[in-house]
């Protein structure tokens, strides 16, 4: 087996690397600060964005390891190939749906007096990442011969 230089047009052309990539930003994007206050002497208090950041970026990991191979390469799960590209790709979109409604929600509501952080859009971006890269996914899938890296 030949081993190929690893270069970023070869990351860019693997979807399992960038669905991967989108959900450990969605993560990170957790970890954020999603709402802050600065109260009297400079004491301040900020939020994290909760569930939704969290349990989006489990989902795009999912569709990412499908996609990767790992249900049939480590952990065998059966059937779940004949599923492909729904269960791979909808794994994907459904994190990117709930990291993103996560952060509409906030931009929505803020607490008063609530300045945003960059959480929310780092959320933002990580769910329409996740979109994009999962509709690829789902196209290169369903297309035999497609190209995309998979």
């Amino acid at each position: 087996m030949e081993r190929r230089p690893v270069t970023g047009a070869g990351i860019l052309a693997r979807l399992d690397i960038l669905l991967g990539i989108a959900g450990i930003l969605m993560w990170a994007s957790a970890i954020g600060t999603w709402q802050s206050w600065t109260g009297a002497f400079g004491i301040g208090l900020s939020l994290s964005g909760g569930w939704a950041p969290w349990l989006g970026g489990f989902l795009i990991l999912l569709g990412a390891a499908i996609t990767w191979g790992l249900t049939k390469r480590i952990v065998p799960v059966p059937g779940i190939e004949n599923l492909r590209p729904l269960v791979n790709a909808g794994a994907g979109a459904l994190g990117g749906l709930i990291g993103l409604l996560g952060a509409v929600m906030t931009l929505a509501s803020p607490w008063p007096g609530a300045s945003i952080g960059w959480g929310v859009y780092l959320a933002i971006i990580a769910g329409l990442f996740a979109l994009f890269v999962s509709y690829r996914i789902y196209m290169a899938e369903k297309t035999p011969g497609a190209a995309g890296g998979l």
